[in-house]
């Protein structure tokens, strides 16, 4: 069983009154878009009011700030030049 510090990583911890309720956050669709000219493009939809990091790492243990997002329910694009010597990975953070 995960600890209350534990699950607000995890979650968003909402208080009701004298109750408390977890949801579960949303996982935007990211899309990888073709690259163009020599940049990387990659989408997703924001949710209003949800923050976001668009995060890269060629190792999958170090990750970097690509582009940090206020999300206002609108589609986000990063465009992001192309690394011709390393392979690149992208991920999408919520905070």
């Amino acid at each position: 069983m995960r600890s209350i510090h534990e699950q607000t990583k995890l979650f968003g911890i909402f208080k009701r009154e004298a109750h408390f309720a977890i949801f579960e956050r949303e996982t935007p669709n990211i899309i990888l878009n073709q690259p163009y000219q020599g940049y990387a493009s990659i989408s997703f939809k924001a949710i209003g009011g949800i923050n976001y990091a668009i995060q890269r790492s060629i190792d999958l243990s170090t990750w970097q700030n690509a582009q940090n997002i206020s999300g206002s329910f609108s589609d986000i694009t990063l465009n992001d030049p192309l690394d011709l010597t390393n392979r690149v990975f992208y991920r999408v953070m919520q905070y």
